[in-house]
This record gives C-alpha cells, structure tokens and sequence, in this order.
C-alpha cells in the first residue's frame, strides 16, 4: 500500500532503518481500504513502541482524496504469535551494518592516533597480549571508523565478527527478556570470534544491560575472543557504569585518541571529495571548517555530497547547509561552556563552581550556572544534577530562586548565549 509505505519510509529521518525494519515494517498488513489500513502487531512490546513513538505522527495521513486516513493495530492472536515468536527474534540479534568506507586503508593517521591504529591493524585473533582494547576520546575522532575497519579486515578473513553499539545490545537485551529468549541471545553473543562494542558510555545507569554485557565479557574474556571497546571517555572517567565493568575495561590496554587538528580535518575532507570525484573550492572548504565542529563537519560534507553537484559556489554552500548551519550554531553552546562563562563573569574558578563550596560567592555562580543551563540548553534537571554532583531537588530550587529575582547581570549573561 503505498501511503503506508512512504510513511514508513519517512520515519527513518527520524528512528534510522534499523528500528524502522524491527519494530514498524515487521507489522503485518492484513487489509485496507480507501481510508482504512488494518495492522497486527506480534507482540504487546512492538504494540507499544507504536503507540508510544508513531502513533502521534499518524494525525496528518491523508488518503489521496484528503480526507483522514485511519490505520488499526491489532496484536496477533496468542497462538499464531506463539508460532511466529521465534522467527522475529531472529530478526533482532544482527549486528549493526557497517559503512563500506569506514576501512582501515581510508583511516586517516596522524601522531595521535597512529598507536591505536597500529594496534587495531596488526591485531591476532586468539593472541591475548591486549584484550580487552580500550579506545576512548571525543566524538568525531575516529573511534567508530577504526572499530568498522577492523571488522571488515576480519570479514574479509571469514571470522565471526561482531560489531554493535551500546544502544543496539541494550535493545537486544530487552527483546530477549521481552520474548523469554535469553538463551537465543547469549547463543548469538557468544558463538563469535571477535567483539567490536561501540559506545560504551550509553550503558550508564541501564543494569540489566550492564549485568548482561558483565557475563557477555567474562565469557568471551574466558574463551580467548577478541573483545575492542570504544566510548566518550577512559574506563576510570565512566560515569553510572558498575566498578566490576570498569575493572574488566582496565584489563587490557586503554589509548585515548585526541581531536584531530585543522591541518588534519582539512586533509581529510580533501581526501573524502577527491575519492567521491566531488569538486569543492578551497573557499567552500574553510567555511565548512569554520562554521561546524569535528563530528559535524563531517555530516555537513556529507549533507553536500547528496544536496549538490559540486561545492564550488559558496554562496550555494550556505543556503544547502542553512538548516546545519542553524543547528551548530546552537551546538556550540554547551553546558562547559556556559559553566565555563559563568566562572569567568563572577571571577572564580569551574572547579570551584561545580565543587562543595557552600560560601556565597561559590553558591550564587553555581546556581545562576544551573538556571542557565535549565533556561537555555533545555537540560532536564537530572542531567543539570549529574553535572554538578547534586541530587535534582537542589537544582529545582536553584533554579527557581533565580527565576523569582533574576538580576541584570543574569539577563546579560542571557544574552550573551
């Protein structure tokens, strides 16, 4: 039926592919009519994901005579969902799909990351010398390139390879347990000869998924398999991460690779557009790398790539890239840098502001810095504690102690964001 496929295909801008072909196109179309579509979900976790995150957008689905257009969802019957429990299972223990550029040959080497690159290429299954890899530092560095270029070294060897980020094991550990599954799950985990584990930070404060990925480790550790990690921060810096997970991270080697300089990023994006055939003028390549930061330099390249022929023209470069160009300038903004802001206004120091201090002239600037980020950046007050150490009712108050007498000195800092 094409208007629910092209709306399906439009919920990928939103929930990416994958969780569009796990959780909306495995819903089964059991009949239509002209203003009608009839679903049946199997089971009440997919049912929920619906309701939950598509549902909302269905108030404007128009059939072809505009008119409204209603779609039904059903669950699957208990024993025909009975039959077909284990063939959707299947459908969710995959790993993630790789990026066929993302190969070892096109990683770009520099002085700060040429140990983890030759560690990463020089790497022999079943020699145990560093296991687990521990590949950490700021997004937009590489960290994920060098994960897929060595799966695709070892798929080209036909090993097992297993490549998966944080989120997708978490997603993998709920269905398990949703379906009852955990053997299937652990079958899949663990029948591999190499573990390529993306993200690791995500898996703050989810514990069952930090409990799965705890035996998932000791068993793969035990059987010799390769096991590489990469996160935001060291093994030490992880934050809501159980110590035991942390110690197991510890036990092999941990590199942290460092943010690319301008020279670097500059080389990278030329090498990119010459190996795609795509024309950029030198001009159209400084605003690239004047206007976006390290990751989103990246996807504004990439936004070029599909939005033009060639990125000669700057002006036409502004007005392709004017929604990212929109985006990073809010980006830039962060909670740092606003703490930061903050420390330097009322002349005391970052440390200061997010340590114990209870003196007024620490306490005032940390709670003019927590409405600043509440106010501005959106951040819900448990992340706003997180940051500060504090638990949530303390930001709430301070929060709302400035917001009751706000000063013209919180009013310019206002403005200065």
């Amino acid at each position: 039926m094409q208007i629910w496929d092209d709306f399906v295909l439009e919920q990928e801008k939103t929930f990416g592919k994958k969780n569009v072909d796990e959780w909306l196109r495995t819903l089964k179309v059991v009949t239509f009519d002209a203003r009608n579509l009839y679903l049946e979900a199997s089971t009440t976790f997919q049912k929920n994901w619906f309701d939950e995150h598509i549902r909302p957008r269905l108030k404007d689905l128009k059939s072809p005579s505009s008119k409204p257009f209603i779609v039904h969802l059903n669950m699957l019957d208990k024993k025909a969902k009975s039959a077909k429990k284990s063939n959707f299972y299947e459908k969710v223990i995959e790993p993630d799909s790789l990026i066929s550029s993302s190969t070892l040959d096109l990683f770009h080497v520099t002085e700060k990351n040429e140990l983890a690159y030759k560690l990463i290429s020089n790497i022999q299954l079943g020699d145990d010398t560093f296991n687990p890899i521990f590949i950490s530092g700021p997004p937009g560095i590489g960290k994920t390139h060098l994960l897929m270029g060595c799966a695709h070294r070892f798929i080209q060897q036909k090993k097992r390879v297993f490549y998966v980020r944080a989120g997708t094991f978490t997603s993998h550990v709920i269905s398990a347990i949703q379906f009852g599954n955990m053997q299937n799950f652990r079958k899949a985990y663990r029948g591999i000869d190499i573990l390529l584990f993306d993200d690791a930070h995500v898996l703050a404060r989810k514990k069952a998924t930090q409990e799965e990925f705890f035996h998932t480790f000791n068993t793969l550790h035990t059987m010799g398999v390769q096991i590489i990690i990469a996160a935001n921060t060291p093994p030490k810096d992880l934050e809501y991460i159980e110590p035991r997970l942390i110690s197991r991270f510890e036990w092999g080697i941990s590199l942290t690779l460092d943010k690319y300089s301008r020279a670097d990023l500059e080389h990278i994006l030329k090498e990119k557009t010459e190996r795609l055939k795509f024309e950029i003028s030198q001009e159209s390549l400084t605003f690239l790398l004047d206007t976006f930061l390290e990751k989103s330099v990246f996807l504004a390249l990439d936004a070029l790539l599909l939005r033009l022929k060639s990125a000669s023209n700057l002006t036409e470069v502004k007005a392709s890239l004017s929604d990212l160009i929109e985006k990073e300038g809010k980006r830039q903004v962060t909670a740092d840098y606003i703490i930061k802001m903050v420390a330097s206004h009322y002349q005391v120091q970052t440390e200061d502001i997010l340590g114990k201090s209870q003196t007024r002239e620490m306490a005032y600037p940390r709670k003019v810095a927590m409405f600043l980020l509440r106010i501005h950046l959106k951040l819900p007050y448990l992340r706003i504690a997180e940051k500060f150490k504090r638990d949530h009712s303390t930001v709430m108050t301070a929060v709302k102690a400035i917001q009751k007498k706000p000063t013209d000195e919180v009013e310019k800092l206002l403005e200065r964001l």
